[in-house]
């Protein structure tokens, strides 16, 4: 398995990218996972590129804040269309950046979207996106997050064979579905579905409140060692990402004690 690093939660805002490249490759990750907000220009894509093949440090995968505004699983058409468009978009950049995923958030059950709904709009708009994601050969990983949607494996594994596209999987978190299960049995459910691993760790509230949160690796409730021995059951060999906040203090060394940490988990 290969460490990654993802530049939206554990690099400090406001720096350049060279910057970011030079952070990550000094802490030991081996490949970087950036966030979006709005698309990269056409010259951002290039110095990208630049910094990547200089500091051999490929970008994994990409992710935008944006499917939390737009959402597939909307009623509303012109919402569900622009959560396409942004589909689109991650794809098309991913491609020209020479990464093989990007990250999906599909949107939320809530007062107004029933689970019906949302499953029916999500699954009708990943199968009008499923020719363009074949003609491009990049893999869209759906996340598991706190959206009320998708909240079991099993759910997870049986919308993503509706979909019925090899490039069409699972972006795992491990520290998403600690809510209400284990990493591990996610991973056995979910096998070869899963695209790209997403990994923080988590504690609960004291008393079982809603609220839960999220520590630096090795801190909190995670079962490491279950949670390798599963990926190395279905056979993952790709990239284990770190979205873990890094210390407004010493960002370098938090990102340095964060790969070291990856690398005592990797042997377990």
């Amino acid at each position: 398995m290969k460490k990654g690093l993802n530049q939206g939660f554990a690099l400090p805002k406001g720096i350049s990218h060279r910057q970011e490249f030079e952070m990550t490759k000094k802490a030991g990750f081996e490949g970087i996972e950036f966030n979006l907000t709005n698309p990269f220009t056409d010259a951002e894509i290039e110095e990208i590129k630049a910094l990547s093949k200089e500091f051999d440090l490929p970008v994994l995968s990409l992710v935008s804040d944006l499917h939390w505004q737009y959402h597939l699983t909307s009623n509303n058409v012109a919402d569900r269309e622009r959560a396409k468009d942004i589909v689109k978009e991650l794809v098309t950049q991913a491609k020209a950046l020479g990464a093989d995923t990007v990250l999906v958030v599909p949107g939320t059950v809530n007062e107004d979207v029933t689970y019906v709904e949302a499953y029916n709009n999500a699954l009708g708009a990943l199968r009008d996106l499923k020719p363009f994601i074949e003609e491009n050969k990049v893999n869209v990983g759906i996340e598991n997050v706190w959206n009320k949607f998708l909240i079991t494996a099993f759910e997870m594994r049986d919308f993503i064979d509706a979909v019925d596209c090899p490039y069409v999987g699972s972006y795992f978190d491990a520290g998403n579905c600690m809510i209400n299960s284990y990493p591990e049995y996610w991973v056995e459910i979910l096998g070869k579905r899963i695209k790209k691993v997403h990994i923080k760790d988590f504690v609960s509230c004291s008393g079982g409140g809603v609220l839960e949160t999220f520590v630096d690796l090795g801190e909190g409730q995670l079962r490491w060692d279950r949670l390798m021995a599963a990926l190395r059951a279905i056979g993952y060999d790709d990239y284990v990402t770190c979205e873990v906040a890094y210390h407004k203090i010493c960002p370098q060394t938090s990102l340095n004690n964060m790969s070291k940490t990856l690398d005592e988990i990797f042997a377990l």
